[in-house]
């Protein structure tokens, strides 16, 4: 028995989905300002892959041939003694193990930024940040250090708060109502994908598997 502990409700958390009108609105904008994450953010909304699973993606996890991405381990922040590190690990479940097809834009984002990748590479030489042990990530900082959860979503909320403020601006030369982005996390785009693929009629087993 115990005295003063509150039952939490079990009532539903209602899941964020982007409009189609937020998703084209954000994906333009990260384009336009040559937003380092562009091509993450590109890959991400094509997959409905996990923030930490599109930052351990490596090059050998892709298959250019055949056209699918191999999703084999994610990137996990963790504390070991007080001190914040990264760790290439598996994937949470044995379900998360899977290959996911290259949809719309896929290959074009991948090359886009393992070309750009490459680049920085070579043009920051003894400066790169990775870890040799995490082999060649496909997705990264502009200093070369892993592209974890909390840069992403550091990141994203700058993009969101950035846009907006601009977009206020503009309405008030324009005289029109401002469209804004609503708050968002990374999981958020996750969600969207996955009732993007359900409004195209994708059997809902396929889509399972998929994500």
């Amino acid at each position: 028995p115990c005295i003063g502990v509150l039952i939490p409700e079990n009532a539903p958390v209602k899941k964020r989905v982007l409009t189609q009108k937020e998703q084209d609105v954000f994906l333009d904008f990260v384009t336009n300002s040559h937003n380092w994450y562009d091509e993450l953010y590109h890959v991400m909304f094509l997959t409905g892959m996990r923030v930490g699973e599109i930052a351990g993606l490596q090059d050998d996890d892709i298959d250019f041939v055949n056209k699918f991405i191999y999703v084999k381990h994610t990137l996990a922040t963790v504390y070991v003694d007080g001190v914040k590190t990264e760790e290439l690990t598996t994937p949470k479940t044995q379900h998360a193990y899977r290959a996911i097809p290259f949809f719309g834009e896929t290959e074009k984002y991948l090359k886009l930024q393992i070309e750009k990748r490459d680049a920085l590479k070579k043009r920051l030489g003894n400066r790169w940040r990775t870890k040799p042990e995490f082999g060649n990530l496909v997705f990264c900082t502009s200093m070369g250090s892993p592209a974890n959860r909390y840069v992403v979503e550091r990141d994203l909320n700058n993009v969101v708060k950035t846009y907006n403020k601009m977009a206020e601006v503009e309405s008030r030369y324009t005289g029109e109502e401002p469209f804004y982005i609503e708050k968002m996390h990374p999981h958020c785009i996750r969600h969207t994908d996955a009732k993007k693929k359900k409004k195209k009629n994708m059997n809902p087993r396929v889509v399972q598997e998929i994500l």
